[in-house]
């Protein structure tokens, strides 16, 4: 067992327990062989700054170092190892030249207190604990939050004391068998316990960030906590090889001993070591469960929610063959929440809501995760609390206990889901944004609380999360966790994959789901259900009626009354999930991942049936219909009172401090538009349809290669269009001659808000010309749609009454596939003359010249949109 370091015992630190004191001298001091060795480096916060922008909270973990002590001369130095870039091997020659060959970090260095007869050293490490080994101050300066450097002075050790050791038994035999125990009983070796320094560090200097100043006494002057462990290396683990298809995170190195012609990359899965008291592949007790200990803050029934979705996975592991080997439970008072072997979860405070999150504190060597980090945002229960007073309007109701019942359960529910989620990034897996294609959806998904229109034509709640894990979580436990014979593992992965694949069981993660200009229609954060198009029109049907019924009710009546703006912006903005996943089938490329040997490589481009239909469906979401609130709406909204600001939850007015009707089109126009526009989108769409026309013309053997062209290919299959990708002409020319010329009733009001989204439209549609991510081709298809689009609105400007006028198009070098665009209908004959509107020919005007110069035009920020997520 490699030599560790151990705390020193100083009069005031053997009186203390079971945290022990630094020496009454503020000092924490350590026995250091001469030899050195390495060890695990595992920092964290334990008071935090309290700034959902700033990711410095309560219970964060730092990353975990591969460091070593090294005494030289008169010194300590603490020195991280590179971990990753190294040589695995025998041979002393080869390790020596990976060493040699990569960058180290000093991170630390002190003095030798005393040098002892046996060859040890011993240095003081309340230095080390004081280290800004965070990088707190580079990321305040990062977060543009200021110049605030560490303060020494103002900076102190608080306690060190010895941490649990942890198990050594597992082991890989030599056939390759990852059996999990090879000892039994009680007295397995441990590995000799962590160092933990736990110090206050003080950063000062000029806070002139705003962050800061909401949550800091002087943001001139922050003080937070910082843990500091000092880990012995584990020994005897069984690693896991990472596959990118069964779930997990990919935790790894590149390994420079490998022989050539391989990769030199090394990727594990990350999993908890689980020794079964009973080795081998039959279901067994295990040693040391993994237990995530519940942050005692939480209040009722918070807690017991929390408690009871994390606990959600122990039924994955039963089904991986091992047997009350997980468990959640609220933490004891003698247990510290930070101590390197302890997996915590806490509830953390923030000035405005924010992420939660897991994660798994991973030795690089192996993938062995030492201990689970988890925080809950306590402002989630807000968050979902407004959301669904949004949708139910319960207080004054006749039905109000019922529907206040029905709001407390949908917040229980989405915190058990949001406690398994987090625990399970702990666990060592990933998202699986394509759960919703699953029998039930994986917990690790991002859910969309399931409201529905019952029976009664009123909003139903009651299955708005599902129960339990779905059957992907399941599978990834057991691709993660399961033992295997000897010599079976290889095989014993494979078949489950399989078995998962024969089930349906799709797996996409976060970068397949997260950008606006992703590819996947599998991969949609926040959706609502399986099928894009018929989810989005259920979702709006609940929208529509949960605005019908808007009202004073949707907030208790002891609260404000500007804080029902505050539940109509998520209400509004109810769909903005579904959009996306509409989206996605425009330019959508379905694929999986797997390994090269493996079955369902390659992808498939959506449909042209589908990707029209998915046009259409994001066109008419820009209608006036849509767009418009309800005047009851606008007449029961009323701004903050004094000392009640608005957040970022609100939409930011230019009408003074009321609300701004136009603001809220824009917004709904926005989510939109960013989606149809996203340059990558737009690329693939170009791509796409030439393929397609290249076949179409191909196979028919009709035209020539000058057609292949995007206007060639429109004359040649506007016949046939109806099953064809839409070119970039064609989704441009459809957006802008729906939002130009929309149906409507011909009133004010409708003008008003057509105007505000097709200024919106217009306003992304430079910001794509602008912003450098389309192909050179494409933009220039992009630039000639809108001009022809602005031609035709001018038409329609000419035209002084009839809808046939209003309609036709003159111009002859108009394609048939241009043609057959939606006409305007007869209530846009019955209007007055536009050019009575000067608002119309100004953006004729402004359209010609972003379609001949995009940098000429400046339209100001794109609508600023609430940040809906995380729900």
């Amino acid at each position: 067992m490699t030599s560790f370091p151990t705390l020193v015992p100083t009069p005031a630190s053997e009186a203390a327990a079971p945290y022990d004191a630094p020496g009454a001298d503020g000092t924490a001091l350590l026995s250091v062989p001469r030899s050195g060795g390495q060890l695990l480096l595992l920092t964290g916060i334990e008071r935090g700054i309290g700034s959902s922008g700033l990711w410095l909270d309560r219970g964060q973990p730092g990353d975990v170092r591969l460091v070593r002590l090294r005494v030289v001369g008169d010194r300590v130095l603490l020195v991280q190892d590179n971990k990753h870039f190294t040589v695995v091997s025998d041979d002393p020659a080869a390790v020596q030249a990976g060493d040699d060959s990569f960058a180290r970090s000093v991170l630390w260095s002190a003095p030798v207190v005393e040098h002892r007869g046996d060859g040890s050293v011993v240095v003081d490490a309340a230095s080390l604990a004081t280290s800004d080994l965070l990088a707190v101050s580079a990321r305040l300066a990062r977060a543009q939050q200021g110049d605030l450097r560490l303060d020494a002075s103002r900076s102190f050790l608080v306690s060190a004391t010895t941490g649990p050791g942890g198990p050594t038994s597992q082991s890989r035999s030599a056939d390759g068998s990852t059996s999990s125990g090879t000892t039994t009983g009680d007295d397995r070796p441990r590995t000799p316990g962590s160092v933990e320094l736990s110090a206050v560090l003080t950063f000062a200097g000029r806070g002139t960030g705003a962050l800061l100043a909401q949550v800091s006494p002087d943001p001139d002057v922050v003080s937070i906590t910082q843990r500091v462990s000092l880990v012995p290396l584990p020994e005897g683990f069984a690693p896991r090889t990472f596959h990118p298809g069964a779930g997990g995170y990919g935790k790894g190195f590149a390994d420079h001993a490998l022989p050539g012609g391989r990769s030199v990359d090394v990727r594990l899965q990350p999993r908890f070591r689980l020794d079964k008291t009973t080795p081998g592949t039959a279901p067994s007790t295990v040693h040391e469960p993994i237990v995530f200990h519940v942050d005692p803050a939480i209040p009722e029934p918070y807690r017991s929610a929390v408690i009871e979705g994390g606990s959600w996975w122990a039924e994955g592991f039963e089904a991986a063959g091992f047997v009350d080997a997980y468990r959640v439970e609220l933490r004891a008072a003698d247990v510290d929440p930070f101590a390197a072997r302890t997996s915590s979860l806490w509830w953390v405070h923030r000035t405005n809501r924010g992420w939660s999150q897991g994660a798994a504190l991973t030795d690089p060597r192996t993938g062995e995760i030492l201990s689970g980090r988890v925080r809950l945002g306590s402002q989630r229960i807000h968050q979902l609390t407004l959301v669904a007073e949004a949708l139910l309007a319960p207080y004054g109701h006749v039905d109000e206990a019922r529907r206040l019942a029905a709001v407390e359960e949908l917040v229980l529910a989405r915190l058990r889901q949001l406690a398994a989620h987090e625990i399970g990034h702990a666990l060592g897996f990933m998202h699986n944004y394509a759960s919703h294609q699953h029998p039930q959806a994986s917990v690790m998904d991002y859910p969309h609380p399931q409201v529905r229109l019952g029976a009664d034509g009123e909003i139903d709640l009651s299955d708005a999360y599902p129960v339990g894990l779905g059957p992907w979580d399941v599978f990834a436990v057991r691709h993660a966790y399961q033992d295997f014979a000897p010599g079976e593992e290889v095989a014993g992965l494979q078949a489950l994959r399989r078995e998962a694949a024969e089930a349906g069981l799709v797996y996409l993660t976060d970068d397949d789901g997260h950008h606006a200009e992703a590819a996947s229609p599998d991969a949609v954060p926040w959706v609502h259900g399986a099928d894009p198009v018929a989810s989005l029109e259920s979702l709006l049907q609940v929208r529509a009626k949960a605005l019908r019924d808007f009202s004073p009710g949707v907030l208790a009546p002891d609260r404000q009354a500007g804080e029902i703006e505050e539940r109509l912006v998520p209400l509004y903005l109810l769909h903005r999930y579904q959009v996306p996943a509409v989206a996605r089938l425009l330019g959508g490329v379905e694929y999986a991942y797997t390994l090269a040997g493996e079955e369902a490589t390659g992808n498939r481009v959506v449909s042209g049936a589908e990707q029209r239909r998915a046009l259409s469906v994001l066109t008419d979401l820009l209608s006036p219909q849509v767009l418009a609130l309800p005047s009851s709406v606008l007449r029961t909204v009323v701004p903050p009172a004094i000392r009640y600001e608005r957040t970022t939850e609100y939409l930011t007015p230019r009408r003074g401090i009321v609300f701004d009707p136009f603001t809220a089109v824009g917004a709904g126009a926005g989510i939109v538009a960013e989606q149809l526009f996203a340059p990558g989108r737009l690329n693939r769409v170009a791509w796409q349809a030439a393929e397609d026309a290249a076949s179409a013309v191909g196979s028919r053997g009709a035209t020539g290669p000058a057609e292949a062209s995007e206007g060639g290919s429109q004359r040649a299959l506007a016949a046939g269009s109806a099953d064809r990708v839409p070119t970039v002409s064609e989704i441009v020319a459809t957006v802008l001659d729906a939002v130009w010329d929309a149906p409507g009733t011909g009133d004010a009001l409708s003008e008003a808000v057509r105007q505000q989204a097709a200024w919106t439209v217009l306003q992304h549609l430079v910001a794509t010309l602008t912003g450098g991510g389309l192909h050179p081709a494409v933009a220039a298809s992009v630039a000639t749609s809108l001009a022809d689009a602005a031609g035709r609105l001018d038409e329609r400007l000419d035209a002084t009454s009839g809808a046939a006028a209003l309609g036709a198009t003159s111009d002859p070098s108009v394609s048939s596939a241009e043609s057959v665009l939606p006409a305007p209908s007869a209530a846009s004959g019955r209007r007055a003359d536009r050019r009575t509107d000067r608002g119309w020919d100004h953006l004729v005007r402004t359209a010609r010249l972003a379609a001949s110069d995009p940098s000429a035009v400046d339209l100001g920020p794109l609508p600023v949109i609430p940040p809906g997520a995380p729900i």
